[in-house]
């Protein structure tokens, strides 16, 4: 294959409980909810996709793993990309999307005051959980790129592999045990 249009499939397996903050109002008792797409189905925005690839390919290529440099290069000018100076990336991602039927439930986070026994100013949340904790969930989506041959496809396929490696968790609260990644695969049609 010549110079053209390549497409890779993202498989992402999440650990529940994980989310990815909705924009939408959430339900009565809820303060936030899952994303979720036009047709209801939980997702991953394509931007936070791209932004923890990005940034795994950004420690890459900090820790001297030069094939990492003409990819995060492929996402454009971070720099001048706030400003519209920047020049486009040529790396586009596609929402990652639920495989299977969720099973909504709550969760409620607290940190209770040592001293007073109350909760903590702002420290009660009550969350959205789509899948009961513990359950492994399949997300799946695109990345697509130009390359000017089949191998430079390869090549540019194989990096992104091995920066999808390094990402451990998305969404947000992964600091609190949200978002774990179980398993994360990229593959491509025939090149």
């Amino acid at each position: 294959m010549g110079c053209g249009y390549y497409e890779c499939s993202i498989s992402l397996k999440l650990e529940s409980p994980f989310l990815s903050a909705g924009l939408a109002a959430p339900a009565f008792g809820l303060d936030v909810t899952q994303l979720r797409d036009v047709s209801g189905r939980p997702i991953f925005p394509a931007g936070q996709i791209r932004g923890v690839i990005r940034n795994a390919l950004q420690v890459l290529s900090d820790h001297g793993y030069a094939g990492a440099v003409p990819v995060l290069g492929m996402f454009g000018d971070k720099d001048k990309e706030d400003s519209g100076e920047g020049e486009p990336g040529r790396m586009r991602f596609r929402d990652l999307r639920a495989t299977e039927p969720e099973e909504p439930q709550s969760n409620t986070r607290i940190r209770i005051n040592e001293t007073t026994g109350a909760v903590e100013q702002g420290h009660l949340l009550v969350t959205e959980i789509a899948w009961p904790i513990g359950k492994h969930v399949d997300f799946a989506g695109k990345v697509a790129f130009f390359a000017a041959s089949g191998d430079d496809a390869k090549t540019i396929r194989t990096v992104l592999e091995k920066a999808l490696k390094l990402v451990q968790s998305i969404g947000a609260f992964k600091t609190s045990g949200f978002g774990r990644i179980e398993s994360a695969r990229l593959a491509s049609r025939n090149y």
